[in-house]
């Protein structure tokens, strides 16, 4: 196996040309299509918590399940370059190019140019990166800063310095305020650097680490309050397939996308080549612990870094998951994804011969375009703006808009200052479903239909039509609509079904209006 040790010294003129190139076939890739396709509920709420006051962003991320940092920034993004859909989502594709560059660099830190090339090639072209970077959504901030945290970790355990300390630091807290899934962050640099207390009795680093956690107190606090509240009920409990799903999402699949037999078949030859080449990535870490020499022990010191960054976020979050779900294989384990392309590139560097590397590396990078071309031509997000559009068009003045909760979001999106009277079902805050709604609980069903029924009743007769935007899941929604079907009060007047997208269980499929005959009963 072959050792190499580089600083930036060690960049050729070639190495800093394919640097560029990759960069710009990220931002590139990133920016088809940015603004083409409707923002869906999960954006939609970011940008409506975003459009508020700084101070009311803050309190709408106490009741919701996510750290307020990526909303704060989005809502000072709103201020200066206003909220389209092209607008709120290239905040994340600066991130997701930042998050490339940054692989570029670390790898060729830590281990050399080839490695930092291969896995920002990885990157570049990953369409689980290239979507979340046209999301406007945390998750291409948080990899970056968890690779930025990581990696100051590393500098700080070698030269603990007060500017290191303060990188670290400063990265960590960022992170542990985008996403809860930082502290499995924390707790994989926390178990490298007690792994380091026989090579350094240093105690800065370790209080530096500390310290981190230190800032992250007061948000500690409250999201324990969450968990305690449960705000992902959604989330079902965890399986083993769901590890090899990890894998496929951080690889080759981008969220929801459409699967054929075709593209199951590109998949599994990509598996088996990346799959190869991170397990000899692995191999050749725990071989360079056994090597001679200083410039062995570091790689070997690097990659264990790389291996825990890895391992630990996916490992703990899978055994939390099986008391409390919060393991949702394309969506939070993205944090690693950085990571897993380091440690690939780790293997690709150590296989001999040549011919054998580049066939792995041309066999990866070739399903993963292959993926990105279907993800282009194939993947529809939803069906918001359309839905939208036409309750601005069709309903008026004396029209009731009744939504199954989160379906909402978009239509406040598009029509922030819209009129028309709405309502949700069931009465919760903007951000979540109440954990009683994933029940079949018949109490709590009633309670939330007589609160609507009395809402509709101050409003007749007014309010002569009653319209609801509606989805199937969870099951409460089925309930409230065979409810209203058989009321004497009301008469269906018309269904109008829309074409569903590939996001199909966060957005509404059809739209059913109903007459008020009379006050509800």
């Amino acid at each position: 196996m072959q050792l190499q040790t580089t600083g930036p010294g060690a960049w050729t003129r070639r190495d800093k040309v394919i640097a560029i190139v990759i960069l710009l076939f990220a931002c590139w890739i990133r920016l088809l299509g940015i603004g083409s396709q409707s923002i869906w509920q999960d954006e939609a709420y970011s940008v409506v918590v975003a459009r508020q006051p700084l101070g009311t962003v803050l309190d709408s991320q106490v009741e919701d399940s996510s750290p307020p940092l990526y909303y704060a920034l989005l809502h000072f993004w709103i201020r200066a370059f206003g909220d389209t859909e092209a607008s709120v989502r290239f905040l994340s594709l600066i991130f997701g190019v930042c998050l490339v560059g940054a692989v570029i660099a670390i790898g060729a830190r830590m281990f050399s140019p080839y490695v930092g090339l291969i896995a920002g090639a990885m990157l570049a072209s990953a369409p689980l990166a290239v979507y979340y970077s046209q999301e406007a959504r945390m998750y291409s901030l948080t990899p970056l800063l968890a690779l930025l945290s990581v990696y100051f970790c590393y500098r700080l355990s070698e030269n603990p310095t007060r500017r290191a300390t303060i990188k670290f630091m400063a990265a960590t807290a960022a992170l542990l305020y985008t996403q809860n899934y930082g502290v499995f962050i924390l707790l994989a640099e926390a178990l490298y650097l007690l792994s380091r207390r026989k090579v350094s009795r240093d105690a800065r680093p370790m209080l530096a680490l500390m310290g981190a956690v230190a800032l992250y107190v007061p948000w500690l606090m409250i999201m324990a309050r969450q968990a305690v509240k449960n705000t992902t009920p959604w989330i079902p409990k965890p399986h083993a397939r769901m590890l090899f799903e990890t894998l496929l999402h951080l690889s080759f699949k981008s969220w929801r996308l459409p699967v054929s037999g075709m593209l199951r078949a590109m998949w599994g030859i990509g598996l088996c080549a990346l799959g190869g080449v991170a397990i000899w990535g692995v191999y050749s870490v725990l071989r360079a612990t056994r090597a001679e020499g200083e410039a062995a022990r570091r790689w070997a010191r690097q990659g264990l870094l790389v291996l825990s960054y890895v391992a630990v976020p996916i490992v703990c979050a899978f055994i939390i998951s099986q008391t409390k779900p919060i393991y949702v294989p394309g969506r939070y384990d993205t944090i690693v994804q950085p990571g897993l392309f380091l440690i690939c590139a780790l293997g690709l560097v150590s296989l001999r011969p040549k011919l054998l590397r580049a066939l792995a590396l041309v066999v990866i990078l070739l399903v993963a375009v292959l993926s990105l071309q279907t993800y282009f031509e194939r993947y529809n997000k939803s069906n918001d703006r359309q839905i939208a559009d036409y309750l601005v068009r069709n309903a008026g003045e004396s029209d009731i808009i009744l939504f199954t909760d989160l379906t909402i979001t978009p239509f406040i999106y598009y029509n922030p200052e819209s009129p028309l009277e709405t309502l949700r079902f069931p009465r919760s805050h903007l951000g979540w479903i109440p954990k009683a709604a994933f029940t079949d609980r018949d109490e709590y069903f009633e309670d939330q239909y007589r609160i609507l029924t009395r809402r509709i009743n101050t409003l007749w007769p007014e309010k002569v039509r009653l319209w609801v935007v509606y989805k199937s899941e969870p099951a409460i929604y089925q309930r409230l609509l065979a409810r209203l079907k058989r009321q004497s009060w009301l008469r269906l007047l018309q269904s109008i079904p829309f074409r569903m997208g590939d996001n199909v269980d966060n957005q509404a499929e059809a739209v059913f209006v109903f007459r008020i005959t009379g006050p509800p009963g």
